[in-house]
């Protein structure tokens, strides 16, 4: 979303909202996820990169969420950035 800012104001909003889903100085959302599935004896550690254990629906869902705002203008993108 950065990259189609039209100006710094919006890729400070953008930044903004990347910096909260590292929860500031505590543990992101990401590390409280794998460290909740490491309690359930379940390794996560490389899931970002393999994407073993996303389901082919989850997938297709985030294909096109991508396919969407690659082909949708940078306003729309941001409308549905915000929501």
């Amino acid at each position: 979303m950065g990259n189609h800012a039209e100006n710094r104001e919006v890729k400070r909003i953008v930044i903004d909202n990347i910096a909260e889903e590292f929860n500031g100085g505590a543990a992101s959302h990401e590390q409280m996820y794998i460290e909740f599935a490491k309690s359930h004896d379940v390794d996560l550690t490389d899931e970002y990169v393999d994407g073993k254990t996303y389901v082919s629906e989850i997938q297709d869902f985030n294909k096109g969420h991508l396919r969407w705002l690659a082909n949708h203008s940078a306003e729309h993108g941001f409308a549905a950035f915000s929501a």
